[in-house]
Order: C-alpha cells, then sequence, then structure tokens
C-alpha cells in the first residue's frame, strides 16, 4: 500500500501537472466500485466544468480541491494508481475512471485489486474525515513529546501501534519497520514500554526516513505496485535496511535480519540489534 512518501510523491505531481485545469469530463468504466458517493451520474454532474484548484495530501489520502468548494478524495489502497497521460493514449491496465482535463489530459485512476476508494465530499465531510486522522509525521508541530503521549497506556506492540492512523497519519508497513530498526526498537515491544529517549530516536528517525523517502519518490517494493503519474518506480528500495529482507545481513551487527507477522502483517527487524 502506497504510504505517506508515495502518496506525497502522487501529490507533488498532481499539484504540477494538473492543478488549475478543468474537468470537461469523467469517463467510468463499468467493473468501478471505487466510488463510495455520490451516485456516478451526480459525481459525472458535479465535477464536470470545475477547475482542480490544489492538490493536499490527508495522511494516505490524496485530496484535490476543486473550484465548487467540494474536493476529491482518494485512496489508493493496495493497487490504485494516479497516471496523468494525454488524451486518446492507449487505455492502462485496470482502468476504472477517467477525469478527462483541458490542455489535452487525462488523470487515470487504475486500481488492480479494486480496494481503492474515491469520493466527493462537502466542507464539513472534510472535516469529519480530518478529526479521525491522526498528526503528520512530517508536521513542525509534531514533536517527540506528541508522540510519546500518544504511546502512553498503549499495550499494543509498538508496530501495531505506529500503523493506527488515529495516532500517527501516513505511516505503513514499510516505514514502520524502516524506523524502528533505525531506532533500534524490537517492533514487539509494548508502546507503553519505550523509554523517551526511545520515543525521542523514533521520533527522529521517522521523520529522517520519511523525507529521505520522499526525496528519492517512494518505494516500489517486490510486488511493483506504486508509481508515480508518469508509470516511474520509486528509487528507495535500495535504501531499505530490513523490509522485505530477511535471512540478509543486518548492516549493523552482521546478524541475519528476521521476518515474523505481527497482526497479518510481515514485520523484519534484527534481533540483535533490536531490544
Amino acid at each position: 500500500m502506497p504510504e505517506l512518501p508515495e502518496v506525497e510523491t502522487i501529490k507533488n505531481d498532481l499539484q504540477k501537472k494538473v492543478a488549475g485545469l478543468i474537468l470537461q469530463d469523467v469517463l467510468i468504466t463499468k467493473k468501478a466500485k471505487q466510488i463510495r458517493k455520490p451516485s456516478f451520474r451526480r459525481f459525472k454532474e458535479e465535477l464536470i466544468s470545475r477547475k482542480i484548484k490544489k492538490a493536499e495530501r490527508l495522511g494516505k489520502f490524496i485530496v484535490l480541491h476543486l473550484s465548487s468548494r467540494k474536493f476529491l478524495v482518494i485512496h489508493l489502497r493496495m493497487t490504485g494508481r494516479l497516471l496523468v497521460r494525454k488524451r486518446n493514449t492507449k487505455p492502462d491496465d485496470y482502468l476504472k475512471v477517467a477525469f478527462v482535463l483541458t490542455k489535452n489530459k487525462e488523470l487515470r485512476f487504475t486500481d488492480a485489486r479494486g480496494f481503492g476508494t474515491i469520493e466527493l465530499l462537502n466542507k464539513k465531510e472534510l472535516t469529519k474525515l480530518q478529526e479521525k486522522v491522526g498528526p503528520d509525521p512530517l508536521d513542525k508541530s509534531f514533536t517527540a513529546g506528541d508522540l510519546e503521549k500518544r504511546l502512553q497506556r498503549r499495550k499494543r506492540a509498538i508496530k501495531l501501534t505506529l500503523l493506527d492512523q488515529s495516532i500517527v497519519s501516513g505511516v505503513g508497513n514499510i516505514y514502520a519497520n524502516e524506523a524502528l530498526f533505525a531506532a533500534k526498537v524490537n517492533p514487539r515491544r509494548k508502546a507503553s514500554s519505550l523509554s523517551g529517549k526511545n520515543v525521542k530516536l523514533l521520533h527522529e528517525s521517522l521523520k529522517k526516513i520519511l523525507k529521505k523517502a520522499i526525496k528519492f519518490r517512494g518505494t516500489t517494493a517486490k510486488d511493483e505496485y506504486f508509481v508515480d503519474t508518469e508509470g516511474k518506480k520509486g528509487r528507495f528500495k535500495s535504501y531499505l535496511k530490513v523490509y522485505q529482507r530477511q535471512g540478509e545481513k543486518c548492516p549493523n551487527c552482521k546478524g541475519k535480519i528476521k521476518r515474523i507477522n505481527l497482526g497479518g502483517r510481515g514485520t523484519f527487524f534484527c534481533p540483535s540489534c533490536q531490544k
């Protein structure tokens, strides 16, 4: 699933490529199940002739601000992609929705497994969504103290706690594994057991890794689902220390990276380095 760096990459691309353009048509395939609200007919009617004013990211959501004061909210989930193409070019595989734009462009939503979502929300509905989403780890106002408060009394494993989008938004399996390795914290530890020093290092590691991943335009993992709006892969994979590297040597102690399941998710760590 695309996480904060991947969604930030897409958001930045959309801001450059489609912000300021006008929606001229919406093409919805018969197999499109991604549109949650409103109905297909109303969805199309409310989008045509609207300008895309700007693109934003809310956790793992992409939010397109429209001139109608409504918001096109997209979640890529497991396999969703947003591709910017020229009109009348070859259809992309698993195409679900195509937003036809001015300047001979199309914004295409494809989804191989079909878990992605598209919603058209008003301001009140967007505010409700914002209230459910935790603080952004890259927000300057999000401090180590804030993270420590959010981890207090959390009896779940720290890895699973980091995946809770109401605790910290945008963090997923890849970067939770990588941040815990950098902070030398065992992913199975109870979140509430982390010391102030542990939390400070985890906070620093999370910010540093996420920023670096954005610089390299995200991670295209072994499943190869994530690509940017041009269909290009992210380049951060070669910088991963533990994620999907089970059986390989730990870059710190030369022990072996181990893989376990936590909450049904593959979890990668060094038993020697992470306590």
